[in-house]
């Protein structure tokens, strides 16, 4: 056959969301059955709408919004440093960190954090060496910045991009969208370069190259 078309599907979250929790396992089903070459990337967002979501589903008064924030940050550092013990592995953790947090009512503690390492197949050592490193802030950094050039603000938010077609990149909420995602994921050849309501289309010079965007 002729080269290998692949996709990239990044999906963006916030580490403590029930709902995003919820995509991410219907996500990763869906493309257990994808025919083509998949990357999946997760990406953790930390924005003012990340925050305040968290802030209201834990029905907490403003004054311990640091606590939250620092629950989120907390978190998504530490899914990085458990991304560099392998994607999935790192997928993993995240998705018992979340499911942990809900449970917590949002605590995040260390001894926590152990658990979920272990359940998650960690190495410990290697994990609370990297959950420390300037290596998992300068990747969260990065994550933060390709989140800000796909123009991504919500969450959970879908962006794919084919390689059979670089100029273009769409973007999708797959609550609301699930089907066209399922679409895209299982007939990629089929529904390209065809846009809708539902989608985004991003155009892809911009994701490769970081522009600067002049305010």
């Amino acid at each position: 056959g002729g080269k290998i078309n692949m996709l990239e599907v990044y999906l963006f979250i916030n580490p403590i969301s029930e709902t995003c929790y919820q995509t991410e396992k219907k996500i990763i089903k869906l493309l257990a059955q994808a025919q083509n070459k998949i990357r999946f990337r997760v990406l953790p967002l930390l924005t003012l709408s990340t925050v305040s979501f968290a802030m209201q589903h834990v029905g907490v008064s403003n004054s311990i919004e640091h606590q939250v924030v620092d629950t989120l940050y907390k978190a998504s550092l530490d899914y990085e440093a458990a991304l560099f013990q392998g994607q999935k592995r790192g997928r993993n953790f995240l998705l018992n960190v979340q499911e942990c947090t809900l449970r917590n009512n949002f605590k995040y503690t260390d001894e926590m954090v152990e658990k979920v390492a272990f359940k998650s197949h960690l190495d410990w050592e290697l994990f609370k060496e990297d959950r420390q490193s300037d290596l998992a802030v300068k990747t969260f950094k990065k994550d933060q910045r390709i989140a800000a050039e796909m123009q991504i603000t919500t969450y959970p938010e879908v962006v794919v991009t084919n390689t059979d077609f670089p100029d273009y990149a769409f973007s999708l909420n797959p609550q609301e969208s699930f089907d066209i995602l399922q679409k895209f994921i299982l007939h990629p050849q089929d529904s390209v370069l065809c846009p809708n309501n539902h989608t985004q289309y991003l155009h892809s010079a911009k994701l490769s190259k970081p522009q600067k965007t002049v305010k």
